[in-house]
């Protein structure tokens, strides 16, 4: 799009914060979640904005008809959940009685926990630039739903369930699937952590670092046009 060459350009991944998302739980999360937030004991997890990318009344109608076959809720986890916009008001409306848990924007601290404890984090979004939630949540142990969006291939290598984006059918059998499906999510579970290990910070700085180097060496005038990161 900008008309820079490709040898020119280094990808360079973010990390994950793997000293709290990671699967190992505190023993009283599970309960912690109930008591503080209303999180129920089974549940799919939405955590991330409301933009229009997100495609959030499209994982509504695609919850609607997972909730009729599976009877698992969808958490929805962000600061805009309190005043949801006209477009997901309407889809909500659509719901069935219990379909949906609107948890709001929760502490920090919470969130680790939603992942490890969640059967699945569905990110239905048609562009990411990196999808850092989509990570999260591997790291934690927890499956993932998502779409070929920007650079979520990226991120999720071969550990996630792909859906169109504009598929509500996909995206609600996809769901079903996976909350039915206990060797699935197991088998889900081992190849997202392994996957999340990929993504250490340290390896970002390191790369981010060696671009830097490269363009020191570089004569002056290259050095202000960079390398791009």
């Amino acid at each position: 799009r900008l008309g820079v060459p490709q040898e020119r350009i280094t990808i360079i991944h973010q990390g994950v914060d793997h000293a709290t998302f990671n699967t190992t739980p505190d023993p009283d999360e599970r309960d912690t979640l109930t008591r503080e937030f209303g999180i129920p004991a089974r549940y799919s997890l939405y955590v991330g904005a409301n933009d229009a990318r997100k495609r959030i009344p499209l994982l509504l109608a695609a919850q609607a008809a997972a909730f009729r076959t599976s009877g698992v809720p969808l958490v929805l986890v962000g600061d805009w959940t309190a005043n949801p916009p006209a477009a997901i008001r309407a889809q909500l409306a659509k719901l069935p009685a219990g379909a949906c848990v609107f948890a709001g924007e929760l502490p920090s601290r919470a969130l680790p926990a939603l992942y490890r404890n969640a059967l699945v984090h569905a990110l239905p979004s048609i562009y990411e630039g990196f999808g850092l939630t989509v990570l999260e949540a591997m790291a934690s142990g927890c499956p993932v739903i998502t779409t070929r969006g920007g650079a979520l291939p990226e991120a999720s290598g071969d550990a996630a369930i792909f859906v169109a984006a504009d598929s509500e059918f996909e995206l609600s059998q996809a769901l079903i699937r996976v909350v039915a499906d206990d060797a699935l999510r197991a088998r889900m579970r081992d190849q997202g952590i392994a996957h999340a290990a990929r993504f250490q910070w340290e390896r970002c700085a390191r790369a981010t670092l060696a671009v830097y180097r490269a363009a020191i060496g570089r004569p002056s005038g290259a050095i202000t046009e960079g390398a791009v990161v």
